[in-house]
């Protein structure tokens, strides 16, 4: 997609992120399986539900303003699942918690570099429902990072 306007900026960016909330909410899945400490399952189980809140949120922004949010692949999220893999060989419990623990921050530390993004373009454009979206959801990331800054197994 060619980008030449701010307002498609802003769009490729919620694309972006979009992309990124189906792709990290379907390695959180499988991930899911391979944890032992209760906290890190419940840190899953919360980040996914926080995706899907992301993600509905953004699909209602793309049907108001009528840009697609389907057909962009988030090349930052695959970087991230790819090193979530590695996680699926480890055999120690402990190592694979806090592996877990590390990508669970990556996937915050994303969002809120994305949603910061689109929250600072929707505020050049003096779209406040858009900011509203980014904001909401750079909160929700911010949350989640310092919750997993305190997490431990």
């Amino acid at each position: 997609m060619a980008v030449n306007t701010v307002e498609e900026l802003l769009a490729h960016q919620f694309q972006d992120m979009y992309s990124a909330s189906l792709q990290f909410r379907a390695a959180l899945s499988k991930l899911a399986g391979y944890v032992d400490v209760e906290q890190v399952s419940r840190h899953i189980d919360s980040r996914r539900q926080t995706l899907k809140a992301q993600a509905e949120r953004i699909e209602k922004l793309a049907a108001e303003y009528q840009f697609p949010v389907d057909g962009k692949q988030c090349a930052a999220a695959d970087g991230i699942i790819r090193e979530i893999r590695d996680i699926y060989d480890m055999t120690d419990a402990t190592v694979r918690d806090l592996a877990t623990l590390g990508a669970l921050r990556r996937m915050a530390c994303y969002g809120m570099a994305g949603y910061t993004t689109c929250l600072r373009l929707a505020e050049k454009l003096g779209y406040a429902d858009s900011a509203e979206v980014a904001q909401t959801a750079l909160d929700e990331d911010r949350s989640s990072n310092n919750q997993l800054e305190t997490a431990d197994v």
